[in-house]
């Protein structure tokens, strides 16, 4: 940014955009205005001889004096200030009471300010800049070039300042739409999983999945730009000025606190560095989030299919796919139920395994529902996923948790065509999973001691279903 040639530049009175007219072309559409710089002193002399500095190095710019720190807020406060030229002693302020009120009163923040201070008070310069200014000079050691270099360096500062709040902002904004996004998906993603339940089958709209990738596909690439926007911030700008600055390190580091404020500059030049650096890492988190997503939607689409033909399937498989479903269904993690498995026997079974990872979604799902309902104290809430071997011929898992129970008189109906015991339940998807096992010879039973006792669902189903099921 080319601040030392203001003949170039102006700012937008309203908006403070940018607009830069080459020479012997017409000037920007919008009403441009000069550099607006603002001169602080109590000497009258004193402001008067910065003014006539300033005015011969910029050139065409605005120069406003005033003598109290009050004025001077007042004159920020109306806008139009681009930056302000300070004595740390002022009449009725000192320089760290103008700046808390500028920064926190005033909430103006990317106003910049340049601090003067009397020989041999680094110190209290160091602690200004820690308040929010940009750069100090010593009054009475400061050439026409110094003081001029010093206003530039500070307005870089302070657009860098802008533009990461502004990548800030954008991000935040990103994040927002990532979340309700995220948020549409799990409620669509649930529908599916409610839809298959009442349907009495686990295969998925494949027209809905094709929507949702589509919709993963332009939260990747809306993540890739904002990652691209990170990446080419105008953080070097800063290494930049910081690097302008080292050319005065030297006659800086002579003076008693000098070492201090380049320490300081360096400092802030890490700090911002890390800013970006953690802004990275949160663009990497959610396209982390979306990648889950996407393995979700991959797991239900391999089982939108209305072909139900033998395969041979790991049980282990299965029920782990069960679980992926379980999460696309807008399952979190951290509700307070944990899943436990137990494979006592891995050997491989011949099954239609379309219709065995419907009824395991269906019952991991239905503990859930039954645990969430449940109040349990200090004990935990457990789902129990077991595989083993009820004989030669049958492979059995059982699921069982510690959640509401069934009532005795409720076992004998669970699995009849509409019985339900939910407010809202449709009372089809434990019927259709009693049935599809017994297509494939075998069978789903339960058992419960009573209400507030759990329940513990039994599937059997052959090592090797018959290839044509219910003969």
């Amino acid at each position: 940014m080319a601040l030392l040639d203001q003949n170039l530049v102006y700012m937008n009175a309203v908006t403070g955009q940018k607009a830069v007219a080459a020479e012997g072309t017409a000037e920007p559409a919008f009403q441009p205005r000069s550099l607006s710089l603002l001169v602080v002193d109590g000497n009258r002399v004193s402001r008067k001889v910065y003014s006539r500095l300033l005015q011969k190095h910029f050139g065409d710019c605005c120069i406003s004096e005033t003598e109290t720190g009050e004025k001077a807020l007042a004159l920020c406060r109306e806008g139009g200030v681009d930056c302000v030229l300070v004595d740390y002693n002022l009449p009725d302020i000192n320089g760290l009471e103008f700046l808390q009120s500028l920064r926190e009163d005033l909430g103006l923040g990317f106003i910049a300010v340049v601090i003067l201070t009397s020989q041999g008070d680094e110190m209290t310069a160091v602690e200004a800049m820690k308040r929010g200014a940009q750069d100090y000079l010593v009054k009475g050691s400061f050439s026409q070039k110094l003081m001029a270099q010093s206003i530039t360096n500070a307005m870089e500062k302070v657009e860098l300042l802008k533009e990461l709040e502004q990548k800030r902002v954008d991000l935040e904004r990103k994040n927002v739409e990532l979340q309700q996004t995220n948020e549409e998906l799990s409620r669509t993603q649930r529908q599916l999983i409610d839809a298959a339940h009442k349907a009495g089958m686990a295969e998925m709209a494949t027209g809905v999945l094709h929507n949702i990738g589509n919709m993963l596909n332009n939260l990747t690439t809306a993540v890739g730009v904002l990652d691209e926007m990170v990446k080419n911030s105008r953080l070097g700008g800063l290494k930049k000025a910081n690097q302008l600055l080292e050319t005065f390190a030297e006659p800086l580091e002579q003076q008693p606190k000098g070492p201090q404020l380049m320490q300081y500059y360096r400092r802030l030049e890490e700090i911002r560095t890390d800013e970006f650096q953690r802004f990275s890492s949160e663009v990497r988190s959610i396209s982390n989030r979306i990648d889950e997503l996407s393995k979700g939607v991959v797991a239900q689409r391999k089982y939108a299919s209305l072909d139900y033909h033998i395969e041979r399937v790991h049980i282990k498989d299965v029920v782990q796919d069960a679980m992926m479903l379980k999460s696309g269904a807008g399952i979190e993690a951290d509700d307070g139920v944990s899943i436990v498995e137990t494979y006592e026997c891995e050997q491989p079974i011949e099954c239609v395994k379309i219709k065995i990872l419907h009824v395991l979604t269906n019952l991991i799902l239905n503990a859930r529902e039954s645990l969430l309902h449940t109040d349990l104290g200090d004990e935990k809430k457990v789902i129990q996923i077991t595989v083993d071997r009820a004989d030669e011929a049958m492979l059995r898992i059982t699921v069982a948790d510690n959640g509401t129970g069934i009532e005795p008189e409720h076992l004998d109906k669970i699995f009849h065509y509409g019985f339900t015991t939910k407010a809202n339940g449709s009372g089809i998807g434990l019927h259709v999973a009693a049935n599809s096992m017994t297509e494939m010879g075998g069978s789903l039973s339960v058992a419960s001691a009573g209400k507030g006792c759990g329940a513990a669902f039994q599937v059997l189903v052959p090592f090797k279903v018959k290839s044509k099921m219910g003969t």
